[in-house]
């Protein structure tokens, strides 16, 4: 295809391929939404590489848990900020594994990106009224755990309306900021929070200057709490199905620091590197590999990162004709509630198995 032809196709299709991504994960198609990242990636005008001072960097950093590095940071903070990438379900199980992690250390407050504004600041039980990321069966068992830890909820993002796109990105994190300050640290000074933003709101940089300049969300709470946040990126170094269309980076870190867990890379003096080349984050998550498939037709990081257990199908519930969506529902869960798992099951093709983590379920489809 022609270098014309690419672009072409980038500029009528990029945005419909990433909010592809996106639908794909939320209907419990990790493997579909990464299939249409490599389209995008493909399609993209820019693609990472591995710098001179990435291969000086690698030459001397050490390897730690993600997990245990990160909850050691936070006890010097009193906000921490994660981000994710939308269409990326991994993400968002090791951020539930942050957050476990954080509320045994005193952090009180969850604020998240997709929560609608008047989130209920304790929910009973997770439902798709929630917001819209959460309706994807990972993210809905993050806040499932978070509702049983007792985390109090936080909504804050805001829609700004208007024609300047410069414009409508900048006051977008200034009112994402103002209305955490209004809803937390104005009536709890003190307060400890963890907020789960996506992609680029959880960088320090540009710092904040002026409300007629951009800053991200990070770099404004900082600048007006006077209080600098923990800023970590998970959204850069993870797979994406095929080693072509993965950071070449992250492929190093991979092959030099192989780990069933997320790790993070630490300096010989002491800091945390961040190989992506986006400054402002404090550390970047390396996640491993767990997009090939296993015996149960899904990937394994269902099993290995997430711990979940295969449910066969019951031969009732499989289609006669075409194919179904099947749904698992936690039994204790009300109306509109997010499913544990979904999978789509075609006639003429093996049916792949249910992925779930202990407690019963009830089971429903969808034509």
């Amino acid at each position: 295809m022609s270098p014309d032809k690419v672009e072409s196709l980038y500029e009528s299709k990029g945005n419909d391929i990433q909010k592809l991504m996106t639908m794909r994960s939320l209907t419990g198609d990790s493997t579909g939404a990464a299939e249409a990242f490599r389209w995008w990636y493909f399609l993209s005008k820019s693609k990472p590489s591995i710098t001179q001072e990435n291969q000086e960097t690698l030459a001397s950093v050490t390897a730690e848990n993600a997990l245990e590095a990160i909850v050691a940071k936070a006890k010097m903070h009193q906000i921490v900020i994660l981000n994710e990438a939308h269409q990326e379900p991994t993400h968002r199980v090791f951020a539930a594994k942050v957050a476990r992690e954080l509320k045994k250390i005193g952090f009180n407050y969850l604020a998240g990106e997709t929560f609608r504004p008047n989130i209920p600041q304790q929910p009973g039980y997770v439902d798709t009224s929630m917001g819209f990321y959460l309706r994807e069966p990972m993210f809905g068992e993050f806040i499932r755990n978070a509702i049983k830890d007792k985390w109090n909820f936080v909504g804050y993002d805001v829609y700004p309306e208007g024609q300047n796109i410069a414009d409508l990105a900048r006051e977008r994190e200034f009112g994402a900021a103002q209305n955490i300050i209004l809803q937390i640290f104005s009536k709890d000074p003190n307060a400890k929070v963890f907020i789960y933003v996506g992609y680029g709101h959880a960088r320090k940089e540009p710092a904040y200057t002026d409300e007629k300049t951009y800053a991200s969300l990070a770099a404004v709470l900082q600048h007006r709490l006077g209080v600098e946040p923990l800023t970590i990126n998970q959204s850069d170094m993870f797979s994406h199905g095929e080693k072509e269309t993965d950071n070449p980076v992250y492929r190093k870190v991979l092959e030099r620091f192989p780990s069933s867990n997320p790790i993070v890379l630490k300096k010989t003096e002491g800091e945390y590197a961040v190989l992506s080349g986006r400054p402002g984050y404090d550390m970047e998550v390396f996640h491993p590999d767990g997009t090939m498939l296993s015996e149960t037709g899904r990937p394994i990081w269902m099993q290995k990162a997430a711990g979940l257990h295969a449910l066969a199908i019951p031969s009732e519930l499989l289609p006669k004709d075409r194919r179904r969506l099947i749904q698992a529902f936690h039994v204790e869960d009300g109306p509109n509630a997010v499913p544990a798992d979904m999978v789509m099951v075609e006639v003429g093709r093996p049916p792949k198995a249910l992925m779930l983590p202990a407690g019963k379920f009830r089971l429903t489809y969808e034509e």
